[in-house]
């Protein structure tokens, strides 16, 4: 089951990019079907810590890409995800603490990740486009 669906709209038009945004998908759908199918705690901070541990390579990664194509808000962006990057280890970690449903883990996930790829990964998409022009 996919709780989140990756979308074309999505897409960065970046292989590399997307390939690691589809992979975090894909992460993310699997912790939250651990939530809802009831795996058990280990399951849940398995998939956790695999999610929080993927972000981390992911930022990384597209630093240095939007670093090589010279984004001119790197310092901005990478701000951003060293937000991220605490909001979903600390607030997920609360959340998961007072035993949430699902769906409020849910929705938490898919705000964070869609706000971050059609807001600030949409700025490198722009900053792309006008590149080629």
């Amino acid at each position: 089951m996919s709780y989140i669906a990756w979308s074309d709209k999505l897409s960065m038009g970046v292989p590399e990019i997307d390939a690691q945004h589809k992979r975090l998908l894909d992460i993310i759908n699997r912790f939250l079907a651990a939530l809802d199918q009831g795996h058990g705690d280990e399951a849940v901070e398995t998939a956790l810590r695999d999610m929080r541990d993927y972000t981390r390579v992911h930022f990384e990664d597209e630093e240095k890409f939007i670093e090589r194509i010279g984004f001119p808000y790197l310092e901005d962006h990478r701000q951003e995800h060293q937000m991220l990057t605490a909001k979903i280890g600390a607030q997920l970690s609360r959340m998961l603490a007072d035993k949430p449903s699902v769906k409020e883990v849910h929705v938490f996930l898919k705000s964070w990740l869609v706000d971050h790829l059609l807001g600030w990964d949409f700025n490198i998409v722009e900053y792309l486009e006008q590149a080629k022009k």
